[in-house]
């Protein structure tokens, strides 16, 4: 079921009506079994999967929020022992607090790594399964060995990748005490499988959308001023969807499926067609789900601010996919080291970062290059500033001028 499908047109207004009609303490139940049976509708065998990342990264979250807690009152007694201790006991505090400390910080690292294993786990299995066993297979055959492992017969499940980024980021932000762990197991399921983001994002932050599901019962729903902002932006997305992605896919499909056939210039059309399309789709999936939301009041994050405008590969990725490059910054990039070790590092940190978003995008080396060349695209034009501010000085560019800004966009459009 798809936001563009005809069941989902009959299955919105009955949730709405539901949602809208029912006692306030209800709201969450009832958002939760809305969410699941949305998710039913696509392959019911994999609410079990999404289900197991559920429990285990609640249970990883609760148990780190009870070893924070057991640091931080092992931090206050060591502090109180120690201020009150002399000499020798002074010395000897010190060791307790040292030791106990280094047994804490053992076992939330240890929570932490498990969880985020266990869930990354899950997402491997079904998604790479099949592309790590192909390219196994390939090596076997180069290598003179006649053996091969048949590919198994998987269905990605559904919205695995964003929800997978969901709980990870959840464990983390725990475990930094970012956030406190959700008690309320229910609470918590919404967060991970709210039906208007499971399949294609955004990638909401625990922080950010929890607290909107606890305040879930003092919603005021009808507020009409809301209602029709939500409304308008599903309008919105359907359009971009429906009328300009779906109508550019004839084209582009034509000319892609017979690209021997068209020329040159057929062909760069069909491109940028394609980069439209992409866009329009995408993006308008995401307004729908940013509306559908608004209606029922929840606020999602906006996942895209006018890309075709940015300036460099650099920009672009602040205004493309928001909720997934910021993903990737905060939890890959900043975990590497960042800019924080010397400029050769922060380079590696920022083709390893593009790599992993590539094949989070798909699993297939075609995803792994296109990662890569965008890592590859900030990484030249961080080397490249230099001489180019340079050239601009002895020009005299008016790098403010809208034909500078304009050639700048153009350059990133066709990179």
């Amino acid at each position: 079921m798809i936001f563009t499908s005809f069941s989902f047109f009959i299955f919105l207004p009955a949730v709405l009506l539901v949602y809208f009609l029912i006692p306030r303490k209800w709201r969450t139940g009832w958002l939760l079994v809305a969410s699941l049976g949305f998710y039913l509708n696509f392959h019911p065998k994999y609410i079990l999967v999404i289900a197991f990342s559920t429990v285990v990264s609640y249970l990883a979250g609760r148990r780190l929020e009870t070893l924070n807690g057991q640091q931080e009152s092992g931090a206050r007694g060591d502090a109180a022992a120690g201020n009150g201790a002399v000499d020798g006991g002074t010395a000897a505090g010190n060791v307790v607090a040292d030791g106990g400390e280094t047994v804490a910080v053992r076992k939330r690292r240890t929570v932490l790594v498990l969880g985020i294993v266990i869930v990354t786990a899950v997402l491997v299995f079904f998604k790479y399964t099949n592309f790590l066993l192909g390219n196994m297979n390939k090596l076997l055959g180069l290598a003179g060995v006649d053996y091969s492992v048949q590919p198994f017969s998987l269905v990605l499940p559904v919205g695995l990748s964003y929800y997978t980024f969901q709980v990870i980021s959840y464990i983390a932000d725990v475990y930094h005490g970012k956030i406190h762990a959700e008690k309320n197991f229910l609470h918590y399921a919404l967060y991970v499988s709210f039906f208007p983001k499971i399949i294609s994002g955004p990638i909401e932050r625990a922080g950010d959308f929890l607290g909107q599901v606890k305040e879930c019962h003092d919603f005021n729903l009808w507020n009409a001023k809301r209602v029709r902002d939500g409304i308008v932006l599903m309008l919105w997305g359907y359009f971009q969807k429906m009328v300009i992605a779906d109508r550019l896919a004839i084209l582009t499909g034509q000319v892609m499926d017979h690209f021997e056939a068209y020329g040159t210039v057929e062909l760069f059309v069909a491109m940028c067609a394609f980069y439209i399309q992409l866009f329009a789709d995408f993006a308008g999936y995401t307004d729908i789900a940013l509306g559908l939301a608004k209606v029922m009041g929840f606020s999602l994050q906006d996942n895209f601010h006018a890309p075709f405008f940015a300036k460099s590969i650099r920009e672009y990725w602040t205004r493309w996919h928001i909720s997934l490059s910021t993903w990737l910054r905060d939890y890959i990039y900043i975990s590497l080291g960042g800019n924080r070790k010397g400029k050769a590092r922060k380079y590696i940190n920022i083709m390893i970062t593009f790599l992993i978003s590539g094949l989070w995008h798909g699993a297939g080396w075609n995803y792994a290059f296109w990662g890569v060349l965008h890592g590859a695209y900030q990484v030249v034009e961080y080397l490249i500033r230099p001489v180019v501010d340079q050239i601009n000085a002895v020009f005299h560019t008016r790098t403010e001028s809208f034909s500078y800004g304009f050639l700048r966009t153009v350059k990133t459009w066709l990179m």
